[in-house]
């Protein structure tokens, strides 16, 4: 009798053990998805991620990415609203800082501080200091991956300044100043027939307030007064002034147009709108048949005396709501912390690596020689510069922005006297940043 309910009780553990062991078996092999919704991707922007997502499977076979893709800008995060509302978010998700601030502001996002101080994947990464600031919020959540970076660049055709009597930029050193480049612009445009509408231009360049911060920043002098979620804006600022009244002068139907095409038509003299990959671009235009002599420029010293400019970094956060966090990170990690994997993102982007340790690698891999490489090396210079400063963003930052490019062309074309638009940005400023 004893025995038999010995051995009951024996059946019913062995029982309940093998109950345990399969369902452990059966958590170990479930299956997760974590949800990346990715933005404005090109066929081989989206064909390296899915690449990149079935290696990522390989190595950790219970975890898919199912990539999906969205517009660029502020429909983008209009969309993502949409998807939490609906209650299917994003795991990951790729805002730029102009549009993460809102999200960022409001915590949605998963800090990433804890994880990367704990991996030394990080740590041998070196990111670039102003990637790092750019991906940081007021209360030093660090709601974003850093991943590629770019600055804004200068570029010019060497042909016309050769024509017009000019060495290359790159050659003047601390000679090359505004007010050499003004020189050159000047001489460059021509009006042959003398009826106001030149037939060929010094400058190209665009009223936004986001390429003209750059000569504000060389005037010395920002016109926020915070890079991340700023809460007052001095346009009036004497270096800011002097940054407008430069841009304006360039911009000068005169001399200036905005229509690219004419620069890549061999019309223009030197451009301003391109942030980083327009290098990668004008180099690779330079091998097609009667090539124009496109070379890219280090930055004018202004009267600040510095040649510094406006830099941005785009990278992936993690939504704070996810289910997987542990994995959602070892997914951003398994890409951007990886030294091959971050160089094969970042070519096919176009971009340079957030990580500094990966810059002449990177440079190497494009296989540029001669002029080329150094077109980009100058655009690399320019990007890394100790001086420059982030892309403003926060609460109010686009509508600002916004009020700008709205407005400048007015100045532009002396509508409206530059001090008159300043006090009226002050004015939006106030209204739009205030909190």
């Amino acid at each position: 009798m004893n025995h038999r309910r010995s051995n009951g009780k024996r059946i019913a553990l062995l029982l309940a053990l093998a109950l345990l062991v399969l369902s452990a078996a059966a958590h170990a092999q479930e299956t997760i998805t974590l949800r990346h919704y990715k933005f404005n991707a090109r066929a081989d922007q989206l064909a390296i991620l899915e690449q990149l997502a079935e290696e990522f499977h390989q190595l950790h076979p219970h975890i898919r990415i199912d990539i999906s893709t969205g517009p660029e800008g502020p429909e983008y995060e209009e969309n993502v609203k949409v998807m939490l509302a609906g209650g299917v978010p994003p795991d990951i998700t790729e805002f730029y800082t102009g549009i993460a601030s809102a999200m960022a502001g409001a915590g949605q996002f998963l800090d990433l501080r804890p994880y990367v101080e704990a991996d030394p994947r990080w740590a041998a990464a070196q990111m670039t200091p102003a990637a790092v600031e750019s991906s940081t919020w007021l209360d030093g959540t660090l709601f974003m991956l850093p991943a590629v970076m770019g600055a804004n660049i200068l570029a010019y055709n060497g042909d016309l300044l050769a024509e017009a009597g000019f060495d290359h930029p790159s050659r003047l050193g601390d000679g090359w100043t505004w007010e050499t480049m003004m020189q050159m612009v000047q001489s460059i445009a021509r009006d042959d027939n003398a009826d106001g509408a030149p037939e060929r231009w010094g400058n190209m360049g665009r009223v936004g307030l986001a390429r003209i911060l750059t000569y504000m920043v060389q005037g010395g002098q920002f016109p926020f007064n915070s890079y991340v979620a700023p809460t007052s804006a001095d346009f009036l600022a004497p270096g800011v002034q002097e940054g407008a009244r430069f841009a304006a002068n360039l911009l000068h139907p005169s001399i200036g147009t905005s229509n690219y095409n004419q620069f890549i038509q061999g019309n223009v003299g030197f451009i301003w709108i391109g942030i980083f990959p327009f290098s990668v671009e004008l180099a690779r235009l330079r091998f097609e048949p009667n090539a124009i002599d496109y070379r890219v420029s280090p930055w004018p010293i202004g009267p600040a005396g510095n040649r510094s400019t406006v830099m941005e970094t785009r990278g992936w956060q993690i939504m704070k709501d996810t289910r997987y966090p542990d994995d959602a990170y070892e997914w951003l990690a398994f890409v951007h912390l990886n030294e091959e994997r971050a160089l094969r993102y970042a070519n096919v982007h176009g971009w340079i690596p957030a990580s500094s340790r990966l810059h002449l690698t990177w440079l190497d891999s494009l296989g540029f020689t001669g002029v080329e490489r150094e077109m980009i090396n100058t655009a690399l210079e320019a990007t890394v510069d100790p001086g420059n400063v982030p892309t403003p963003f926060g609460p109010g930052v686009l509508e600002v922005t916004s009020a700008w490019d709205r407005s400048f062309a007015d100045v532009v074309a002396e509508k409206v006297p530059l001090e008159t638009f300043l006090e009226q940005m002050n004015e939006v400023a106030k209204q739009q940043l205030a909190r």
